[in-house]
């Protein structure tokens, strides 16, 4: 089973591979890829780790490779 991952950590791999914060509303932080024109949003709750189900849509959206997030 793919292991789960915070906000802090999706958000380290986002800004390892181009992707800058454009916005925030509210706990949900809006990141963009200069290069691809890829955006994803990642819901920022504390240290909660976020569900397996919401990880790989934020991955979809990025457009990156699942190994980078571990998978």
């Amino acid at each position: 089973m793919p292991r789960r991952l915070t906000a802090k950590e999706i958000i380290s791999v986002l800004s390892e591979n181009g992707f800058c914060l454009i916005g925030q509303k509210g706990s949900h932080q809006k990141w963009q890829n200069a290069k691809t024109g890829a955006v994803t949003i990642v819901p920022c709750h504390g240290n909660n780790q976020i569900p397996i189900g919401t990880i790989y849509s934020i991955i979809r959206a990025s457009k990156l490779d699942k190994r980078l997030f571990g998978f």
